[in-house]
């Protein structure tokens, strides 16, 4: 019972929500897309909050999706459950693509998705400067808010590194090896405990 207690144990790391900090899901989750997911968040205030789930490849490549799109050695990430039939991407080309929204210093998501495929097509922009995602995460007024409370989520720091990740499905445990022995039990849990 007192392993079960610890695992339970939620111990918030006391950082508040803001754009460019993660949100990591806790280990219970069982929805499709949040489970054990990592979420950039890419904007966050009174009329609610969005982001990018960072940590889930899927097995396409852009030129499979997108027609006339040239050969580019880069999976597309799964996003989130919103406009899942969108595509939207981040980078660290913000001084160089119109649009660009910046997220942290030397990351940026939009942009011009025309200038970024002719950027590909000349061999300016690289599979590690940018990626791309179907579809985002998305809450409504208050709703994100009610999930901290719920403890669904721990807020973490992020860094440009975790975005190109080249093992994002890796992404969940390895941030919350970084908070020390207050997640070990986390780690350790089984995906599916009724599989043990």
């Amino acid at each position: 019972m007192a392993q079960i207690n610890k695992i339970l144990d939620f111990k918030p790391t006391g950082l508040e929500i803001k754009k460019g900090r993660l949100l990591l899901s806790e280990p219970f989750l069982k929805d499709y897309f949040f489970k054990r997911c990592v979420i950039l968040m890419l904007d966050h205030n009174e009329h609610g909050s969005m982001g990018m789930i960072i940590s889930r490849e899927t097995e396409y490549k852009i030129s499979d999706l997108v027609d006339g799109f040239p050969d580019f050695d880069s999976k597309v990430h799964l996003g989130g459950p919103v406009q899942t039939e969108n595509i939207f991407i981040l980078h660290q080309k913000g001084e160089l693509i119109n649009g660009s929204q910046e997220i942290l210093p030397g990351l940026y998501w939009g942009g011009d998705f025309e200038q970024i495929k002719e950027m590909i097509s000349l061999g300016v922009l690289k599979n590690t400067d940018l990626r791309f995602y179907l579809g985002y995460s998305g809450w409504a007024k208050g709703q994100l808010e009610n999930e901290l409370k719920e403890n669904s989520w721990i807020v973490a720091e992020s860094k440009n590194d975790y975005i190109f990740a080249k093992q994002p499905k890796d992404l969940w445990k390895e941030i919350l090896k970084l908070y020390g022995n207050d997640y070990e039990m986390w780690l350790n849990f089984p995906v599916d405990p009724q599989s043990n």
